[in-house]
C-alpha cells in the first residue's frame, strides 16, 4: 500500500468537497439565523398585543401614520407609501386598535430591514 501526498486530482477533489461543506454549514447557518431573527419579530409583536398604544411607542418609537380603517384605528412604523411599487426596500409595521388596546399587529416588507424593528421588539 502506498504511503505519502494524494495523487493531485484526489487532492483537488477532496479539497472541493471541504469547500463545498463549508458553503453548506454557512449557508445552512445563514438560514437559521434569518429564521431566528423573523421568529424573534413576530414573538415580540405577539406580546404587545392587548396592551396599550404606549407599550409600543416604548419599544420602537412614535409611529409615522395614523389611520382609520372600518372604525378602528391603525397606527403605522418604518417606511411609508408601502402600497406604490418601487425599488427600494421597505419595512412597516401596522397596529391595528382594538379600543385603546393593540388588537392585532403586523409587519410587511423586507425582512433585514425590518429587524431594525425586531432588535428593539427582543426583551
Amino acid at each position: 500500500m502506498r504511503q505519502g501526498p494524494l495523487p493531485a486530482a484526489r487532492r483537488v477533489r477532496a479539497a472541493a468537497q471541504s469547500v463545498a461543506v463549508r458553503r453548506l454549514a454557512a449557508a445552512a447557518a445563514g438560514c437559521t439565523l434569518v429564521a431566528a431573527c423573523a421568529g424573534t419579530i413576530h414573538e415580540g409583536m405577539a406580546k404587545l398585543e392587548g396592551q396599550p398604544l404606549s407599550a409600543i411607542v416604548a419599544k420602537i418609537g412614535a409611529p409615522i401614520d395614523e389611520r382609520t380603517i372600518e372604525g378602528k384605528k391603525v397606527y403605522i412604523w418604518g417606511s411609508p407609501n408601502m402600497t406604490q411599487p418601487s425599488g427600494d426596500a421597505r419595512c412597516q409595521i401596522r397596529a391595528t386598535m382594538n379600543g385603546d388596546l393593540v388588537g392585532s399587529l403586523e409587519y410587511q416588507g423586507d425582512e433585514q430591514l425590518c429587524q431594525h424593528y425586531a432588535a428593539r421588539l427582543r426583551p
